[in-house]
């Protein structure tokens, strides 16, 4: 084999990182850089006439003869608002962890959120969207940017 091939086979073979060298920056480069700690987290997410139910399965719980109950949220939806409805944006989640003295913190930043939540029926009964409704729930274009949820050990 010639001396080219092994030159050739050695470049293709080696990392490139291998190759590289180190400068100095000059205060010129560095106004150029930036860098953050910690994640931002943007979404879509969409979701149409669903339900969310919770049983309780022994009811009071004080008798034998007591039967379960079921709450449910019916007619679930979490959508723009819109006639023709597309996804609910999420944007600005923010996760920071740190240390202030002797706690350690997980920062979660609050989103600005451009859409609704709705709710068409909240039914208490004995089973799955049974029982008297006590209504709608609608909560729209939340703006919790600026907001902070602060989690700790204890």
């Amino acid at each position: 084999m010639n001396r080219f091939a092994v030159i050739i086979i050695l470049l293709l073979v080696l990392p490139v990182t291998v190759l590289a060298r180190m400068d100095t920056l000059t205060e010129e480069d560095m106004v150029e850089v930036t860098g953050q700690t910690g994640i931002t987290i943007d979404l879509t997410w969409q979701l149409l006439d669903s339900y969310l139910a919770w049983t309780d399965n022994d009811g009071f719980g004080t008798t034998a003869s007591q039967t379960e109950g079921v709450i449910t949220l019916s007619g679930l939806k979490i959508n723009d608002g819109n006639a023709s409805p597309g996804p609910i944006t999420i944007t600005g989640i923010t996760l920071d962890v740190g240390t202030s003295g002797a706690n350690t913190y997980l920062l979660l930043g609050m989103p600005a959120i451009s859409g609704q939540v709705s709710i068409e029926n909240f039914f208490i009964g004995s089973h799955v969207n049974s029982g008297g409704s006590l209504g709608r729930v609608y909560v729209g274009d939340l703006n919790m940017k600026n907001s902070v949820l602060r989690v700790t050990a204890h």
